[in-house]
């Protein structure tokens, strides 16, 4: 790429935001468009419904989004963001009983989604050829012979179209919600095939004032989900002396946004560390509540044609079961990788492009959907080898209660550092069939020294 050029990214979101301080290194100018009113404070908006609701940076994406806004952590913890050891400061529930706790190297990042978005969006306008535009709602692309060469806007509300920009390069990062595939029809292109697997997610959150000594002094709190059980609920802590309970339901459960129904499906959780912090906490405001029919994935990949001059990033090509906390960090690994196929030009861009985030994808979109299809109601491709594997991981899991080796390798793959394939390496896989052939009560937690869980 040349430095005279002009790019446009679609959405300023946390995905739009960190394309946006990728493009500046090769493009003189950088124009990000929004159909928000975008805030000027650390607040919530409208078009970030999730953003009420609880948030994390899993240790790949901590990794990714330091590679991209160098200091970006220190800053935010220098705000009240939490900095955390996640296999040693969160104290995690799968199927009920607790997963070993262990000092390690994997670093998580608690912060709410306004804070870390509003902090990304003040690094970025001081970027001096990066513009934020906001109420502007891109209607189509502009294109010369299958070549997008631009986008044409209006302003919200508006019936006409109020701007035409030109650019060489457009990043759709506007969501699970873009127009991309209509857009490809249009321009004479075949669509990207797309994967759904429908899970109806109900989920209802609200903050609470966090206290010293709350939930035994740890940091979090997590109650996984397994069939036949259908509820799950989060409890981080956030900036501001604050809890952020997330209460979550699937195929027909839904936790009522109200105290008093959140504390009555809270209740009913496999393990009752969340329903007990939540009865003594005292709530600020109002539970706020979102439905997430189905996960979803665009595999733009699998195309033999795509238009130049147009990418795609962010939810655009997936969006996962919000349980897993995975997006925004999926985000940051995308955006990086955008980086590195703008230093090459061996082959078309959006061929790299869409290769690499493929690769990324492909893990949490296992961990998410592998999760999903265990339940027999969720419609979707099953596979004898997959519910081995389904059955092998909960097994791990189970192991992983009493054995810290289990959970460490476990934690690798969900905080997005290593592939799924790491779960089977053979010392792995013997402690999880030894754990597997042990009566619990026979299983004593293991004692480790921190450098035996270190990367």
């Amino acid at each position: 790429m040349t430095s005279n050029h002009h790019a446009i990214v679609i959405g300023a979101s946390v995905s739009g935001l960190m394309a946006a301080s990728v493009l500046r290194e090769h493009f003189a100018r950088v124009t990000v468009l929004d159909r928000d009113r975008l805030p000027k404070a650390v607040e919530g908006r409208k078009g970030i419904p999730q953003g009420a609701h609880a948030h994390g940076l899993l240790c790949g994406g901590i990794n990714a989004i330091e590679r991209l806004f160098p200091g970006c952590v220190a800053e935010l913890v220098a705000q009240g963001a939490i900095e955390c050891d996640i296999a040693n400061d969160v104290r995690f529930f799968n199927e009920g009983e607790p997963l070993a706790r262990f000092a390690s190297d994997l670093r998580s990042l608690l912060v709410s989604r306004p804070l870390l978005e509003g902090h990304l969006r003040a690094r970025v306008r001081q970027l001096p050829n990066v513009t934020l535009l906001d109420g502007l709602d891109v209607v189509a692309p502009i294109s010369i012979q299958g070549v997008v060469c631009g986008v044409r806007a209006k302003a919200r509300g508006s019936a006409q179209i109020t701007h035409s920009l030109p650019a060489e390069l457009v990043v759709d990062a506007s969501g699970r919600g873009s127009r991309i595939n209509s857009w490809l029809q249009t321009l004479g292109f075949e669509p990207a095939p797309e994967e759904r697997v429908h899970t109806d997610i109900r989920y209802a959150s609200c903050l609470y004032r966090r206290r010293p000594g709350d939930a035994g002094g740890a940091r979090g709190l997590i109650a996984a989900v397994a069939p036949p059980d259908k509820r799950s609920g989060v409890v981080l802590a956030q900036e501001n002396d604050r809890w952020m309970v997330t209460l979550v339901g699937c195929l027909g459960e839904v936790p009522e946004p109200t105290h008093e129904g959140m504390l009555a499906f809270a209740r009913g959780l496999s393990n009752p560390a969340i329903y007990e912090l939540m009865r003594a906490a005292e709530p600020e405001g109002e539970p706020a509540s979102m439905r997430f029919p189905y996960s979803q994935r665009r595999r733009y990949e699998r195309l033999d044609r795509f238009p130049e001059g147009l990418l795609a990033i962010g939810d655009t090509l997936c969006s996962f079961n919000p349980s897993f906390g995975q997006g925004m960090s999926v985000a940051a690994l995308q955006a990086v990788a955008l980086r590195e196929c703008l230093q090459q030009e061996n082959e078309p861009l959006w061929q790299q492009l869409f290769r690499k985030t493929a690769k990324i994808i492909d893990t949490p979109w296992t961990i998410a959907v592998g999760a999903d299809l265990a339940y027999p109601e969720v419609e979707g491709k099953r596979s004898a080898i997959g519910n081995l594997l389904g059955r092998y991981v909960r097994a791990l899991r189970r192991g992983a209660a009493h054995d810290p080796q289990l959970g460490y390798a476990f934690f690798r793959v969900a905080q997005l550092i290593d592939a799924p394939a790491a779960l089977l390496k053979p010392n792995i896989v013997l402690r999880t069939l030894r754990a597997a052939k042990t009566p619990p009560a026979q299983l004593a937690p293991e004692v480790a020294q921190r450098e035996s869980f270190a990367g």
